[in-house]
């Protein structure tokens, strides 16, 4: 009888319902669970108008396709942006804006050698400048340091998330099988396809990813770059390091090096082979502009102790008999001329040695050679065979520097006399030049009237004419233009003349800086930058003066100049670039919080769309729950009823 079946068919498929319910409302707080609902219709057969009760068609899983993809594309974007901001807000809190931050420290050696040079033979001050250079490059240090630690970290956890995306990947096209097996015995695999989406979702978050969707519920998987999941399929992503210290990620089995456009491997990857690199790459230009400004104005100085006898270098070169050009130094040398002045102690007589220099022609070894051949000797070069390093020893009873002092006495002396000319002053022109002396008359020095001296440029503009005659006392230095004095001794002359080289740049190569000779730092990058330990050690070694006078501060005023030259394109002070480097992080921060806002609220506005649609809803899921244990009343009720009721026939016939 259909009475029964009927009932049978109601209380079975109320039951089910209420399984269901249950099942919706005990995951209700389930990441990635899509509600399902009973698809039933009647039972029907040929023949019966009525029907034969009610039958359970399937489960539906509730679906909306394209704000999954939406969200998908979201949470790709979401990875990509708060990876970065990430790195970046840690790449910021480096460089940092406190007290001691580089640009604090910077101001601080600047301005403590303008308190030297009020008192330049202050030993007490000189300690405070050369403990401010190791504040400099300790502070470079850290910051180095730490950039390169963030930059290590980035690349650890870019090998983690494409190992986390190998095990999704394979996770999701085991669960493939297991869901084409199922659809194909006719079952929906609702909690199969929920756990699918979950991992697809996770996958998302690391890569850039797209869906194809292929017969019995199986879904293939795509990044921009290729396939991830084809089927029941993974294919393996596989990092390598690539020269220049980039991070590559390719296909295993390949070696095409493919790039990751979002998620948070796509961030990852941006950080570690470019973003990173960019920034600790300009504070190694800071760093080398602040060794090679700093070196130069220290190595064409002369400190207390006066003119060396010996001094090294601490930049090496790979190949000492290779071409300078071709050896990549870090401080590059130019072509130009390095002025060696020699000192005979027993005189005090000063010549003037000047060596050419082109990296293009050049090994360190030739200019060694060049060096001692130039200096006849007097001051004897040569390259550390162990270090390959720079070395100088003068001569016993010479000694050198690099200062572009005058020679002593000048060159071409016809003073057709006695009186002794000298030349002297720290000379301040913009480029090296030769001062030509004629003294017009004869007579003596100081006494016969009418004695003037004029000087000329190497072309032939006159400098400066002056008296040399009566009114002029002998041996008092007279202030010519830029810097440059001249001195005339008591005695006689006749037409009298000479000339003497005016140096503004005692190393237009940039030589002693390369080759650390000299200097106050050493190393050449913003991890190994540090005081030398010799010039720590004997603050009169600080090169406060160009022309070895006591009280002398000219050279003071080369380091001075630092601070407002500009350097980086032209554009830029050392202090300037540095907050422009913090400056460009710092607004990529910005940028990279207000794209990560505007993100999170479109990825939450799309979530709360697709919850909506496939999400639980206890009020609904309450009120079918309500529907069913009604279902379940009625049809025990009407069972019972029609159990009555054939009873009661039976009873009839009997």
């Amino acid at each position: 009888m259909n009475a029964f079946n009927i009932g049978v068919s109601a209380l079975a498929t109320a039951q089910r319902g209420l399984d269901l319910v249950g099942q919706n409302i005990a995951n209700v707080s389930t990441p990635g669970y899509h509600r399902q609902t009973l698809r039933q219709s009647s039972r029907a057969t040929i023949g019966n108008p009525i029907g034969t009760g009610v039958v359970i068609r399937g489960y539906v899983r509730s679906e909306a396709p394209s704000l999954r993809t939406a969200i998908l594309n979201g949470q790709g974007a979401d990875g990509l942006i708060t990876t970065r901001l990430d790195t970046r807000r840690q790449i910021e809190a480096t460089l940092g804006t406190s007290t001691d931050s580089l640009g604090t420290q910077l101001d601080g050696l600047f301005n403590k050698l303008e308190q030297l040079s009020a008192r330049p033979t202050d030993n007490a001050l000189r300690r405070d400048v050369i403990r401010g250079a190791s504040d400099v490059a300790q502070r470079f240090q850290a910051i180095g340091q730490e950039v390169d630690t963030i930059h290590q970290n980035v690349g650890q956890q870019l090998v983690q998330q494409v190992n986390e995306v190998n095990v999704l990947t394979k996770q999701i096209a085991e669960l493939n099988s297991h869901i084409e097996l199922a659809v194909k015995m006719g079952e929906q695999p609702n909690d199969l396809l929920d756990q699918r989406d979950k991992l697809i979702e996770d996958v998302s978050k690391r890569v850039d990813i797209r869906l194809a969707q292929q017969p019995y519920g199986v879904v293939n998987v795509f990044s921009s770059s290729g396939p991830l999941v084809i089927g029941q399929s993974a294919l393996v992503l596989q990092t390598s390091y690539s020269p220049g210290n980039q991070l590559t990620i390719s296909f295993a089995g390949t070696t095409a090096p493919i790039t990751v456009q979002g998620g948070s491997v796509g961030g990852l990857q941006r950080e570690y082979n470019t973003e990173i690199p960019a920034t600790r790459g300009r504070l190694d230009a800071l760093a080398q502009q602040v060794i090679r400004s700093v070196d130069h104005a220290q190595a064409t100085g002369i400190g207390l102790n006066g003119p060396l006898t010996s001094s090294y270098g601490v930049r090496p070169v790979n190949d000492p008999a290779a071409l300078l050009a071709t050896q990549n130094l870090p401080i590059p040398v130019q072509a130009g001329n390095l002025i060696i002045s020699t000192t005979d102690q027993a005189t005090g007589n000063r010549t003037n040695a000047t060596v050419a220099i082109d990296p293009a022609t050049q090994s360190l070894n030739d200019i060694a050679t060049a060096i001692t051949t130039a200096t006849g000797g007097r001051v004897q070069a040569s390259v550390n065979a162990t270090t390959n390093t720079l070395e100088f020893q003068a001569q016993t009873g010479y000694a050198f520097d690099f200062a572009g002092r005058s020679p002593n006495p000048p060159d071409s002396v016809a003073i057709g006399g006695t009186s002794a000319p000298s030349v002297g002053g720290a000379y301040t022109g913009a480029a090296n030049d030769v001062y030509s002396f004629q003294i017009s008359g004869s007579g003596t020095i100081g006494v016969t009237a009418g004695l003037s001296l004029q000087v000329t440029n190497a072309a032939s503009q006159v400098v400066a004419t002056v008296n040399v005659g009566s009114n002029y006392t002998p041996g008092t230095p007279i202030n010519l233009a830029n810097g440059v004095t001249v001195t005339l001794g008591a005695g006689t002359t006749n037409n009298g003349s000479f000339t003497s080289p005016v140096i503004s740049e005692p190393d237009t190569a940039g030589a002693l800086a390369a080759f650390g000779v000299n200097g106050l730092f050493r190393g050449v990058s913003a991890t190994d930058i540090a005081a030398r330990p010799e010039v720590v050690a004997d603050p009169a070694s600080l090169a406060a003066s160009r022309t070895g006078r006591p009280g002398d501060t000219t050279n003071l005023t080369k380091f001075a100049a630092i601070r407002d030259r500009t350097s980086f394109g032209g554009t830029r002070t050392i202090s300037q670039e540095f907050s422009d480097i913090a400056a460009a992080v710092g607004t990529d921060v910005r940028s990279l919080d207000d794209r990560q806002t505007a993100q999170a609220g479109l990825l939450r506005s799309l979530t709360n769309q697709e919850q909506g649609i496939t999400g639980v809803d206890i009020n609904e899921e309450t009120v079918k729950l309500l529907d069913y244990q009604k279902s379940v009343q009625a049809a025990s009720k009407y069972i019972s009823v029609v159990n009555d009721a054939l009873e009661s026939i039976l009873n009839i016939i009997r």
